[in-house]
């Protein structure tokens, strides 16, 4: 005789050997069965199950199986084909589509992602042209913050300085927004920049030069028919 034990969802396991207890013999679990034959190999993706106390052979898809619809994997837990919607072939990428019985690649799909792609990678770029917009300004030398807040209190000091230089404010006149204080910007090293009204209009115009110039590197990289991977690194802006 040949022994088969079922687990839980049915399926046989076997044959097995029992052990033969001494002036007992051989007991059978109450999930085994005795076959008078072992039982055939089951084809591709199939399983002998116990059913209606009888072994047959019945669809196995257990296991990772995905989504027709996304291509989103999922495990599957039960005998029997699978439910409409479900496949064991994994899709090989977004730009394929189940049609019928196998995915396939999509002229349609692929020109979308493309797109989509292709926007998620210039909106990457501008992310990265706002943190180099933010990071800091050079001038003479000198590094000073440009974060937005920074940039707006630059552009007002420069207009300020302006409005000086028309009212007749002299080259080396640091008093020339208050007589009792010289005219100082902090950098980003906390040390204090003594600048006349002359030298505040040029600053404010580096930094605004500074801004324009990386929103045009970033248009560039944007307008790439292929975006370099490495776009974040330094030899693509100035």
């Amino acid at each position: 005789m040949h022994i088969y034990i079922a687990d839980n969802t049915g399926v046989l396991t076997g044959p097995v050997q029992l052990p033969v207890i001494p002036g007992i013999g051989i007991q059978l679990p109450s999930n085994a069965i005795q076959l008078a034959d072992p039982l055939a190999e089951p084809p591709r993706n199939h399983v002998w199950a116990l059913l209606s106390e009888q072994p047959e052979q019945v669809p196995d898809y257990r296991g990772t199986v995905y989504r027709t619809d996304t291509g989103a994997e999922q495990q599957h837990s039960e005998l029997g084909d699978l439910p409409e919607g479900l496949t064991r072939e994994p899709r090989p990428n977004a730009d394929h589509a189940w049609l019928g019985e196998q995915w396939t690649l999509d002229p349609v799909l692929q020109s979308a992602n493309a797109v989509a792609a292709r926007k998620l990678l210039q909106a990457d770029i501008d992310a990265e042209r706002d943190l180099r917009i933010d990071a800091g300004v050079e001038f003479g030398g000198v590094t000073f913050q440009s974060r937005a807040t920074d940039r707006e209190n630059i552009a007002g000091a420069a207009q300020l300085g302006f409005m000086a230089m028309v009212a007749g404010a002299q080259p080396g006149d640091l008093r020339w927004s208050s007589p009792d204080q010289d005219f100082a910007w902090i950098a980003t090293d906390n040390s204090l920049v003594p600048m006349d009204a002359q030298t505040v209009v040029a600053f404010g115009k580096a930094a605004a030069e500074r801004k324009q110039t990386l929103i045009f590197a970033a248009r560039q990289l944007k307008d790439m028919q292929s975006i370099p991977a490495d776009f974040t690194d330094d030899k693509w802006w100035p």
